[in-house]
């Protein structure tokens, strides 16, 4: 395992964009809503290859060149949420909510809108490398790719997407979109 730090600098440096763009289809494929995507962002800046997440292997089926990730992310995850890491966290953490984590640490992505309803944040986020609009969605300690799109969606389409996800009346959610 390649020494590390938890920080901006570091993620800026080491992010390997394009894995963690093939390991974000790979949850929004399989619907995996506890996808841990925070510490995948920290593993495909610490580790050359990461492994799947929510997929059994046994041992001996392990990649060769998965096995330190394998052997090593539970290191990071701990740390990432260890008291001395603490400001790093609340950075990243806020960053995130905002949209801005991924385009403050890669040029690859492009955040196009960013908007929160009660502790709810969601972000249309844009990879340059494989042309797709990422839709997350964020609260407390999950970060979910809740949709993802082709080509740039409209105003309309996001609304009305959240309208039928959130399933809430047509007055609050216009009332939410107002400054959108």
């Amino acid at each position: 395992m390649k020494r590390y730090e938890l920080s901006l600098n570091f993620l800026k440096n080491n992010f390997n964009y394009k894995n963690f763009c093939e390991d974000l289809n790979f949850a929004y494929e399989k619907n995996y809503i506890d996808y841990p995507i925070d510490e995948i962002i920290l593993h495909h800046s610490v580790f050359d290859k990461v492994g799947k997440f929510n997929t059994i292997q046994e041992v001996d089926e392990i990649k060769e060149d998965e096995k330190d990730w394998s052997e090593n992310s539970d290191k990071i995850s701990k740390d990432f949420y260890s008291d001395k890491n603490k400001d790093f966290y609340d950075w990243f953490i806020a960053e995130r909510n905002k949209g801005t984590l991924l385009p403050s640490i890669s040029k690859n992505f492009e955040l196009i809108h960013n908007f929160n309803i009660g502790t709810l944040n969601y972000s249309l986020i844009y990879s340059n490398f494989n042309k797709i609009y990422y839709f997350f969605e964020t609260w407390e300690d999950m970060n979910v790719v809740i949709n993802k799109y082709n080509k740039k969606p409209s105003k309309e389409v996001i609304i009305d997407f959240m309208k039928k996800k959130l399933e809430l009346d047509n007055y609050i959610i216009d009332e939410c979109f107002d400054n959108y």
